[in-house]
């Protein structure tokens, strides 16, 4: 070590030791902005290893209850058959801390963990949902844009509704943004700062509570929006507050190579939450551990890339590996055991979000999935 500090001291090596480290610290930050080589910005956890033996879980998402609207909306009576199938089939519904928890710590889950999530704190969740949730006891979150819980929106709850509803017990209170806005299509970062601190100062002010979980509004996200919610410190109501995870709207199960800060929901509605084969698919399917895949941002340009790559760990094997992507139709390649290329008929077209589904059966009945959601963005 003492020979190594007298060598870095010789003036022409220390100048190139100063040079060469300045050019590295460059490296990194022009990387850092929409970088594919960390463990954030390819949507990984912190999680080492991991493998198909890891039980994972299934996080559901609602939204209204009133049955008004097919894509974001189910019946009391739909609502109650999900219900009924879950504990039919011996669903273990738990608080989504459990969850969240046990990704942190990269611990496995029971088979067939389920957690039930809520955004937007619609009426219909009070006047129609909660007393099903009460008599069933079913833990449930509730991801609250706040606006229109300050503006009195008639289609939304009032904050006495909140308290009452997180009395019972069952309901715990997330932030959801404060106007509920495409985030990266009208917002830059110092606006989403903003939005999402007034969002989390209300709902500590009305309810005591300060959130931990976020949900990105329509699920849209970049790797820059969730390095900024990462880095989120702030000081609300003399508490030091920082998130700990974040949700999406991809689908597939989470588990042990999720990113805590884009976790996949499966959204249930009318559309898509009718009690078929489908639906079971889907509820019983299993964390598809992937270990990388390329590109790994989550907002792209319209127009392109169409090749994607996907990487899985080397204790899977991804033979009979199946991808479905929107509109626009796809080829799978297997490369190697362990690495699969998705070729695309043609490029993803601007428009709101486009999806790259892909399933894998597991030999037992059941099958891997893994979901990627992607903002297509008209970029310059």
């Amino acid at each position: 070590m003492i020979k190594m500090i007298k060598t870095l001291y010789k003036p022409s090596v220390f100048f190139l030791f100063l040079f060469l480290t300045a050019f590295s610290q460059c490296r990194q930050m022009e990387k850092a902005s929409f970088s594919e080589n960390t463990k954030t910005s390819r949507g990984l956890s912190s999680v080492s290893t991991c493998s198909s033996h890891q039980n994972g879980a299934v996080i559901v998402m609602y939204h209204r209850f009133d049955g008004r609207y097919s894509d974001t909306s189910v019946t009391r009576e739909l609502l109650i058959e999900h219900l009924d199938f879950f504990l039919s089939n011996r669903f273990h519904i738990v608080p989504l801390s459990v969850v969240v928890r046990a990704l942190r710590q990269g611990q496995s889950l029971p088979e067939r963990t389920l957690a039930v999530t809520v955004d937007d704190a619609y009426k219909s969740l009070y006047e129609i949902a909660h007393p099903v949730f009460l008599k069933y006891r079913i833990p449930y979150t509730v991801f609250v844009n706040t606006e229109g819980i300050d503006k009195r929106v008639r289609d939304y709850m009032t904050w006495e509704q909140l308290r009452d509803i997180t009395r019972s017990g069952l309901a715990v209170l997330e932030a959801h943004g404060h106007v509920h806005a495409y985030m990266i299509r009208h917002m830059n970062a110092a606006q989403r700062a903003q939005d999402i601190k007034t969002s989390v100062t209300r709902l500590y002010e009305e309810t005591g509570h300060l959130p931990k979980y976020f949900a990105y509004p329509y699920g849209e996200t970049h790797n820059s929006f969730i390095r900024e919610l990462q880095n989120y410190h702030w000081n609300i109501g003399g508490r030091g507050f920082r998130f700990e995870a974040a949700f999406t709207t991809q689908s597939g199960p989470a588990g042990c190579s999720s990113s805590l800060f884009a976790l996949p929901r499966f959204a249930l509605n009318m559309r898509y939450g009718k009690i078929n084969n489908l639906f079971s698919h889907k509820m019983k399917s299993r964390h598809f551990p992937v270990k990388s895949f390329s590109p790994a941002e989550l907002a792209l340009c319209s127009g392109g890339p169409r090749n994607f790559s996907l990487t899985t760990y080397p204790d899977f094997s991804l033979r009979g590996l199946n991808c479905f992507s929107t509109n626009v139709g796809n080829t799978v390649k297997i490369r190697n055991q362990n690495q699969a290329e998705i070729i695309l008929n043609a490029p993803f077209t601007e428009g709101l979000r486009q999806r790259i589904n892909c399933t894998l059966p597991d030999g037992q009945g059941r099958v891997f999935w893994f979901g990627k959601e992607f903002t297509i963005l008209k970029c310059r």
